[in-house]
């Protein structure tokens, strides 16, 4: 009897530490601060440049994870997962600079330094200093609706688990990688070498 109750309290010992562990862990990961600078960008605010920001939105994944008009979106919403939800861009904009929401596409760092852990950064890091900028003016562009969503993210178990674990990474990539301006499109070029070739 006395061996069951040790294998009980064990048990009850072990059911405690593992959710404070998978909790404490993924905390200290999703909380950690990245020391990445803010940088200078000129962002444009003409009508021709808020609609290339709004079509490079749309062809780099942006409008797909916050919504086509930048309202937000819930993409999870589970148990397991938690709620994953990219934001409202317009309560963004007005909270943060044009450095910061740089910074944030282009390195995937938060206003207060920590490290967001959906976004794409990726790929968004070679976007041309000319491209984030017109993004950015988009995003300025928006206006709050009333049917933003204001769900925000909540990690479940499972999230937790991967994100300790390192199969879902944090999306802060310091290194600046982006040309200022976007290259000239070579396709007609690599084209005629083509034919010339055959």
């Amino acid at each position: 009897m006395r061996i069951l109750k040790r294998i009980a309290v064990g048990v009850g010992a072990l059911a405690l530490l593992v959710p404070a562990v998978l909790y404490g862990g993924s905390e200290f990961a999703l909380r950690r601060a990245h020391d990445v600078p803010l940088a200078t960008i000129a962002v444009p605010h003409d009508a021709a440049a808020i609609a290339e920001g709004g079509r490079l939105a749309r062809v780099t994944g942006c409008r797909g994870c916050h919504g086509a008009d930048g309202g937000g979106h819930v993409l999870v919403d589970n148990a397991l997962l938690g709620r994953i939800v990219p934001p409202a861009l317009a309560p963004v904009a007005a909270r943060d600079s044009d450095a910061e929401l740089d910074r944030t596409i282009r390195h995937g760092v938060a206003k207060d330094g920590h490290s967001l852990f959906v976004m794409p950064t990726r790929a968004h890091r070679f976007l041309a200093d000319e491209d984030r900028a017109r993004i950015i003016a988009w995003i300025r562009s928006l206006k709050p609706r009333p049917d933003d969503v204001v769900a925000t993210t909540r990690y479940g178990p499972l999230a937790r688990g991967l994100i300790l674990a390192g199969k879902v990474p944090p999306s802060v990539h310091p290194v600046t990688v982006s040309p200022a301006r976007r290259p000239a499109d070579e396709g007609p070029r690599r084209g005629a070498l083509a034919a010339r070739a055959e």
